[in-house]
């Protein structure tokens, strides 16, 4: 891989000033993002009927809110525990969208067994009248071969984005991606349902901000008109493989975790790495994007900024800057502005970072984007029976 840019450009584009302007109309699209450090264990731990804080559904033992083991950011995050076939393991928050983004980190712990169909995240348009769901799409993780046995430690060999139920059975969307265990991974997905009739919809899936599948010109949802009002972090394990896994249970209980969640209109992005520059009050920023581009960073003591750095360009979307002349133990809140080669102006969250000795880290509040198209054939096993 190239090396990274390094901040040495002292001159912004007038091209990129000018797009972002107008990005900051498209940025209220975030429609919810959390670090989960506001998150209460014990709301999850005792599972009232009501949800906790906006989270539904969070009703089964696998699944909890750990505070102290791991996190990407902070000290929380979800942890789900599978121990059997077809344990559930996700909790939900509300959408109201036909185009939309979602993004969440994931860690798999050591000696995780992988299942043949392992959901990890779903977007469902739930009919309350009828109490089914007019559509079902889920992102899951999926075993190399139907004919294994999958009995022992097993791998993932695919990341896909599938059909689980719906008016149009359109398949599968996927590439090859063997997660390591003990690592975070930043997860995006993108749906655009197509409109009602037309074959005009699209799905894409990043993994820590590039693009692995992707299909345009979908047929999604025939002509239902519904929207995505459920999008569920978390998931189910499904090992059975429509019966021919001898093995259906993990080989050992197995434990995920799940943080920084965010549902957006629009691309969202990664976190980017903040961490301790060449000099006294300085930190140097770190961030992949999607398309090659621009890059320049706004900051200050609230999220009205006040300081933008020059732009610089990257072939490659890879990104690193010095920030320099920071004050000493101060909170700054920061943002990340992009113009890619596409024409887009990327706009991230809003995050924070500080100069004191103790970190540098990052808590998310809102902000987010988009990508072009490229269409990828499916692989065709899908091992889900549900």
């Amino acid at each position: 891989m190239p090396l990274p840019n390094v901040f040495r450009i002292s001159v912004p584009s007038l091209a990129v000033a000018a797009v972002l302007c107008l990005q900051a109309r498209v940025s209220a699209q975030v429609q919810f993002l959390s670090d989960l450090e506001d998150a209460d264990p014990a709301c999850f731990s005792s599972r009232p009927d009501a949800g906790c804080n906006g989270w539904l559904g969070i009703h089964d033992a696998a699944i909890s809110m750990s505070r102290g083991e791991k996190s990407h950011t902070g000290k929380q995050a979800l942890k789900i525990v599978f121990a059997k076939n077809e344990v559930y393991g996700g909790t939900w928050r509300k959408a109201d969208s036909r185009h939309i983004f979602t993004r969440f980190y994931d860690y798999y712990d050591d000696g995780f067994d992988f299942a043949a169909g392992m959901k990890i995240h779903r977007m469902s348009a739930f009919n309350e009248g009828k109490q089914i769901n007019d559509f079902d799409i889920i992102l899951q993780t999926k075993a190399d071969d139907p004919s294994s046995n999958y009995c022992g430690l097993t791998d993932a060999k695919y990341l896909a984005l599938s059909y689980n139920g719906g008016p149009v059975d359109w398949g599968s969307v996927e590439a090859r991606w063997t997660p390591e265990r003990k690592r975070w991974y930043c997860i995006e997905t993108e749906i655009k349902l197509n409109t009602p009739g037309l074959s005009d919809g699209a799905v894409r899936i990043w993994v820590d901000g590039r693009v692995v599948a992707e299909k345009t010109g979908m047929n999604l949802t025939g002509s239902v008109a519904s929207s995505i009002n459920r999008v569920m972090f978390g998931g189910w394990y499904s090992n059975s493989a429509a019966g021919k896994n001898p093995c259906p249970d993990p080989v050992s209980a197995s434990r995920r975790y799940v943080d920084d969640p965010a549902v957006s209109g629009s691309y969202i992005g990664g976190i980017p790495t903040v961490t301790a520059g060449p000099t006294p009050n300085s930190r140097t920023f770190s961030y992949v994007l999607p398309n090659p581009g621009n890059f320049l960073v706004e900051y200050g003591r609230d999220a009205s900024y006040g300081t933008v750095t020059p732009a610089i360009p990257s072939a490659n979307g890879v990104h690193s800057m010095v920030v320099t002349g920071l004050d000493t133990n101060r909170v700054y809140h920061y943002r990340v502005k992009s113009l890619w080669n596409t024409g887009y102006a990327f706009v991230s969250p809003d995050f924070t970072f500080s100069t004191g000795a103790a970190d540098s880290l990052i808590a998310p509040s809102p902000r987010k984007p988009r990508n072009p198209p490229r269409n990828l054939q499916a692989h065709q096993y899908n091992p889900i029976p549900d």
